[in-house]
């Protein structure tokens, strides 16, 4: 087997084509699903601490760069994705 830049038959260039757009839409999904629970905690810090006074806190609900962040950090835990029981911001 050796590498190649180009590829010269059709059949197999289709047949890469397909497995790249699975992966694709395989990563969208779980990106989009990260966003989901992203957007969800921070909704549920923003209240938080716009209940205890920061205003500017707010503006987290609607910062995706925030709720990429907030999910990043808790990809450290057992349940990166989803809510864990104690979590209980209210």
């Amino acid at each position: 087997m050796r590498w190649v830049d180009k590829v010269r038959s059709g059949r197999m260039t289709e047949t890469v084509l397909r497995i790249l757009l699975k992966l694709v839409r395989a990563m969208e999904r779980g990106i989009g699903r990260l966003l989901v629970v992203g957007r969800e905690l921070a909704l549920r810090a923003s209240v938080l601490a716009v209940g205890w006074g920061n205003s500017e806190a707010y503006a987290w609900r609607l910062d995706k760069t925030f709720w990429r962040a907030i999910v990043l950090g808790r990809s450290n835990t057992r349940d990166p994705v989803g809510f864990r029981k104690q979590d209980n911001f209210q």
